[in-house]
């Protein structure tokens, strides 16, 4: 997090900078290639690049999203682009030492969309350069819709989770899973591996709850709208971010190093 704010503040002083300002959505494109069906094919289109959309979210289980193209080589009229190709890709905000980086972890391309001939000057086609949405998804995804679990499993739901990333999924992405202490003995009845995280193993889960004492604003103690069973928080969510998987309860405890400033009204004391 200090990362961010520290980018984030550098980007800040720029502002006033004459001739540096950074518009919304300037990016830096530090590596971008598109890998085909053959490991040696393959396609660097970082010049190409004109937007890049990327989602996450914590009710998400991949990462996706697409990227604007405006190619000049017509990569898909010669029949090169499928709709099946890996992007390694990496990019950052000018003048920030935190990219988003996906050339270890690629991105699978799964459809081409809004293609067309870009518009000249003076409004006639342009024969030699075509415009188009790649969008983008984690491969993971792909590999979850078409594989199937059909088996017993027992443990704890964080051990049962890791199990599926990397021995069904086969993931190499870093793992951010917290640890649970049920036991759970569970029979996945031939379903996809994401739909056996989220249906069965995060709506099961439970965790033991941390209690440091004080009061609910001061003392890191649990505050009184989460959802408990006994001393156990149950709530929990899975889901993929550009730095990996994560598994997390809903449960937010203050650090006793970190201050909030408040406005000072009658009802705010």
């Amino acid at each position: 997090m200090s990362v961010i704010i520290d980018d984030l503040r550098r980007i800040e002083k720029l502002q006033s900078a004459p001739g540096k300002q950074i518009p919304p959505g300037m990016f830096e494109i530090q590596y971008a290639t598109l890998h085909f069906a053959k490991p040696a094919n393959e396609q660097p289109i970082g010049e190409f690049i004109q937007r890049i959309y990327l989602y996450e979210g914590m009710e998400c289980t991949a990462v996706s999203g697409w990227i604007e193209i405006q190619d000049t080589w017509n990569l898909v009229r010669n029949g090169i682009i499928l709709g099946q190709e890996l992007l390694y890709l990496k990019f950052r905000t000018p003048e920030s030492d935190f990219p988003v980086d996906f050339t270890q972890t690629p991105l699978l391309v799964y459809k081409i969309e809004d293609m067309q001939e870009l518009r000249t000057t003076s409004g006639a086609p342009s024969q030699t350069t075509l415009t188009y949405k790649l969008h983008v998804i984690s491969p993971e995804q792909v590999r979850s819709d078409r594989t199937r679990i059909s088996e017993t499993m027992q443990g704890s739901c964080s051990h049962l989770i890791k199990n599926i990333l990397t021995k069904h999924i086969k993931t190499i992405k870093p793992m951010d899973i917290q640890e649970t202490e049920e036991l759970r003995h569970i029979i996945m009845p031939n379903v996809r591996p994401f739909q056996a995280i989220t249906n069965y193993l995060v709506r099961n889960a439970q965790a033991q709850t941390k209690q440091t004492g004080g009061g609910d604003f001061g003392g890191g103690g649990a505050t009184s709208n989460s959802v408990f069973k006994g001393n156990r928080v149950t709530d929990f969510y899975f889901y993929e971010t550009t730095k990996g998987y994560k598994f997390k309860s809903t449960q937010q405890l203050f650090d006793p190093d970190m201050f909030f400033t408040i406005g000072t009204t009658p009802a705010t004391p």
